[in-house]
């Protein structure tokens, strides 16, 4: 099932219904940290930008390919890593690909 994200912050409610899974599941995700704490309105109904329904869609995907909970939370720390390390990269994302395999670009 593809994960498409919307433009727009979702409640949980919607959240799961574009999803395809269950209020429950983003629950435990939030539980065990593999999703951060959603924004909250001014009622206080939670609400996920993109960049949480992106993590919750990469998730799903993992999930649906045999990853166990724990090698998701392995991949989504690898994840960040390599963000950070190339957010700190002025180089161009070749050589930055080249560096995270551990192989010199040169």
């Amino acid at each position: 099932m593809p994960f498409t994200t919307a433009d727009h912050p979702l409640k949980r409610g919607a959240l799961a219904k574009r999803f395809g899974c269950n209020i429950e599941t983003i629950r435990y995700y939030e539980t065990i940290a593999l999703l951060d704490e959603p924004g909250r309105t001014a009622s206080g109904h939670r609400v996920y930008a993109p960049k949480d329904q992106a993590r919750l869609g990469f998730i799903l995907r993992a999930r649906e390919l045999g990853f166990s909970v724990r090698s998701c939370a392995a991949c989504s720390v690898c994840r960040i890593r390599t963000h950070i390390r190339a957010a700190r990269c002025s180089r161009s994302p070749s050589v930055t690909w080249l560096t995270w395999q551990g192989r010199s670009p040169t």
